[in-house]
């Protein structure tokens, strides 16, 4: 609780205003992707930025979460960002990862924002369209389809983790709960 807030409103005010400021820089990306991607789908290329860029907001309340000092929050994620897409350029070769190798390195954002758009220039540059007639059309072991999917996995995944450590880890404002709180019947059912 920060200043008397309750949690929930907290949280959705930020979630609001980032949203606003996406759509805005979606909407521009959106539009410089017409000249890039011309077989793909662009209301599937708009959903899954838009996936991408609430993956980034559960990615940036977790390591928030973590720090007391903003600067620190924002080097560390910012490192552990860039660093994600570290682990992807190092696992690309001729073959690709399995299935479940993909799939965990996109739980990094980054990254499964990496193996999804490869995906789509593949599409692009083979010369075939693309849309959700075809989207789970697998290339080295991804497809667009488990892409979409792992980005809002994440994005759960991301902001869950963001909002526990929040409420559990110590701050200069706020009483931090119980690690086990979520198991405390006083915590779904508290007393009026």
């Amino acid at each position: 609780m920060m200043m008397g807030l309750k949690l929930f409103p907290y949280w959705a005010s930020w979630f609001v205003y980032y949203l606003m400021i996406i759509m805005i820089q979606i909407i521009l990306v959106w539009g410089l992707m017409f000249g890039i991607f011309k077989r793909v789908d662009m209301i599937m290329v708009g959903i899954f930025y838009f996936l991408f860029a609430l993956s980034n907001f559960g990615w940036i309340m977790t390591f928030q979460a973590l720090f007391s000092k903003a600067r620190v929050a924002a080097i560390v994620a910012t490192t552990c960002y860039l660093s994600s897409i570290l682990g992807y350029i190092l696992t690309m070769n001729e073959v690709g990862l399995s299935k479940r190798g993909n799939t965990f390195i996109s739980l990094f954002p980054c990254a499964g924002m990496s193996l999804t758009t490869n995906v789509m220039l593949q599409f692009e540059t083979s010369g075939i369209s693309v849309g959700f007639n075809n989207w789970d059309t697998v290339f080295k072991g991804w497809s667009i389809k488990d892409g979409m999917i792992m980005m809002a996995v994440d994005n759960v995944i991301w902001m869950a983790l963001g909002i526990y450590l929040e409420m559990v880890m110590p701050k200069e404002f706020g009483k931090p709960v119980k690690p086990w709180f979520m198991f405390l019947p006083s915590w779904w059912c508290p007393k009026r």
